[in-house]
């Protein structure tokens, strides 16, 4: 039998996590401002090739050949981001927070199983066994992107509390798989496959929530939460036979297959709550 094989796996796990918090308090004024950000980049690239080029072999009755091409990438991602801010004082407090994280993750790979300028013939004048030219991708993305922001202000007179978060994740997936026949003959094989599957996912969440309280005569509580989530599976895909000859006594396949999923949810949530006299949220 003749096997030529190549394979790869890549594996990121990544974990970011970002946190603040302050507290102002005053006599007359309090004053508190806090801001938290957590930030997650990941990207694999490999290249995978196996090949036979300007060869010849001869086999035995009943030999295979074969030349296998496989990459795996799995890629986990999450970033956390929380901000806390609160102020007091006896006239006056501002309390602010921020919070954002993002995530961006890509996985971009080369798999390819080439026969280039190869004959294959029978050393005995018997069948050969199989031929297979096959090459496989599977690339997973699994992201997770979550902020929080919180501000509470009192004070006898004004009062302003304002927050904000914001989650961003993008992924991208653009995998190459090949599985390519050129100028090349077979002698008295038997069935033949040449194939090329592309298999990839992406799972992405992203969220972002803000709280905001003001108590005073006069209240201000201003609340946003922004969450986003882009992905993009973009793969090409190919078997081809071109030019080359089989003298096969089984079937011929060609095939080319490419699964792509994306799972996604984005979520963005605010609340902002004023008690007073005259009270704005």
């Amino acid at each position: 039998d003749v096997l030529i094989d190549a394979s790869s796996t890549s594996k990121i796990t990544a974990l970011t996590v970002a946190g603040a918090a302050s507290v102002g308090i005053g006599v007359d004024v309090g004053v508190a401002v806090s801001g938290a950000g957590a930030v997650s980049l990941n990207d694999i690239h490999s290249t995978v090739e196996a090949s036979a080029q300007d060869s010849s072999f001869q086999l035995r009755t009943g030999a295979d050949f074969a030349v296998d091409a496989a990459d795996r990438s799995d890629l986990e991602a999450n970033a956390a981001a929380i901000s806390i801010a609160l102020a007091a004082g006896q006239y006056a407090a501002v309390g602010v927070a921020v919070g954002a994280s993002v995530a961006v993750n890509n996985i971009g790979n080369s798999t390819l199983a080439g026969v280039e300028g190869v004959d294959v013939t029978s050393l005995t004048g018997g069948t050969l066994g199989e031929v297979s030219v096959t090459a496989e991708s599977d690339a997973r993305i699994d992201a997770l992107s979550v902020s929080a922001a919180g501000s509470a202000s009192i004070a006898l007179y004004a009062a302003v509390a304002a927050a904000g978060a914001g989650a961003a994740s993008q992924n991208a997936i653009t995998n190459t798989t090949q599985a390519l026949v050129s100028d090349s003959f077979f002698a008295r094989s038997g069935s033949v496959t040449v194939s090329a599957v592309s298999d990839s996912a992406i799972k992405a969440e992203a969220a972002g929530a803000s709280l905001t309280v003001a108590v005073a005569i006069a209240a201000v509580a201003v609340s946003f939460g922004i969450a986003l989530a882009d992905n993009q599976i973009d793969n090409v895909t190919l078997a081809q036979i071109d030019d080359s000859g089989f003298d096969s006594e089984g079937t011929i396949t060609v095939e080319a297959a490419s699964i792509g999923r994306i799972d996604s949810l984005a979520i963005g949530a605010a609340l902002a709550i004023s008690g007073g006299i005259g009270a704005v949220s």
